[in-house]
């Protein structure tokens, strides 16, 4: 799983801010996550633009003017 460094940090592994790498020791993943290091990196795709709403239907738009 990929992880995003939430600050700069050295030891048995170094990362900078914002860096984001596979990482794979489930004791490394939890003490880093644990002391604030680390949080998981999870892609948000986009499938079609526009503003959502939360159940994931486009937002309902206002019309422009009045009635003709």
């Amino acid at each position: 799983m990929k992880y995003k460094a939430l600050t700069s940090f050295s030891g048995s592994i170094s990362m900078y801010k914002d860096e984001i790498r596979e990482l794979t020791d489930e004791n490394l993943i939890k003490d880093l996550t644990k002391a604030g290091y680390i949080m998981p990196f999870v892609k948000i795709e986009r499938s079609s633009p526009g503003i959502k709403t939360a159940k994931g239907k486009p937002a309902a738009r206002s019309k422009k003017g009045g009635a003709k």
